[in-house]
């Protein structure tokens, strides 16, 4: 796996571990109560774009009959201080100004480069959690709770974490679920599980209407049964 240095300062940089739209819910990490709720908004970024929601490209089907067995091959780049994954074939196809990604091959490797890459930026770009509510998540009621959400939160405690395994606990065409375990900058190791579905030519979060959140988290003691991934394997 390789990281991609920038000599500029990072287009992404942000507080390492703010409440985040991805880890939802009150969570203990590093010792303290991290609030994971979706984070504020912040315009500065958005405005790059102009109204970002309102950016529409389409995006290729990428290539369905890549292996899951190239996610090894991809390279992680900072998203702040949360390394998101990209690999030719599987995502993200794009990259627009204000560094929101999207467009990933509707292959099981796409899946696991989607949930990855939504965790990451969830996680290291806070002021992207409108986005991500609104242009990654499946439309519904689930959305309307996560754009509620994403209007009304305020920033966690920081902590730095990075994505070190994952697990495909199920997948078709149309609906995919990925567990993403990341570890804290003091080991502790967390997983979540991300319930994608494809729509609109991307797979996107499905969101639970009744709480807003995406994910459920636990504490695991290791990444056993699960397949190491991440900007350090």
């Amino acid at each position: 796996m390789s990281k991609k240095d920038e000599s500029r300062p990072n287009p992404f940089a942000s507080p390492s571990w703010v409440a985040s739209s991805i880890f939802v819910g009150g969570l203990v990490v590093l010792g303290v109560v991290v609030s994971i709720g979706v984070a504020q908004k912040d315009s500065s970024h958005s405005d790059a774009v102009g109204n970002a929601g309102s950016v529409v490209v389409a995006c290729s089907q990428g290539s369905p009959g890549m292996e899951i067995s190239n996610l090894r091959e991809a390279e992680w780049e900072a998203i702040g201080t949360v390394y998101a994954p990209s690999l030719a074939g599987a995502g993200p196809a794009l990259v627009e100004p204000d560094g929101f990604r999207r467009c990933f091959a509707r292959s099981e490797a796409g899946a696991v480069v989607a949930a990855a890459t939504y965790v990451a930026i969830g996680s290291g770009r806070p002021d992207l959690s409108r986005r991500l509510a609104s242009d990654a998540t499946f439309a519904g009621p689930g959305r309307d709770a996560a754009m509620a959400q994403a209007d009304a939160s305020t920033n966690g405690s920081n902590a730095a974490l990075q994505i070190v395994a994952y697990q495909v606990a199920r997948y078709s065409t149309n609906d995919a679920e990925v567990r993403i375990a990341v570890r804290s900058a003091d080991g502790r190791l967390v997983v979540g599980s991300v319930p994608l579905r494809w729509a609109d030519g991307d797979w996107k979060l499905v969101v639970d209407p009744s709480t807003g959140r995406y994910v459920d988290l636990a504490d695991i003691p290791n990444v056993a049964g699960m397949t190491p991934w991440g900007v350090n394997q």
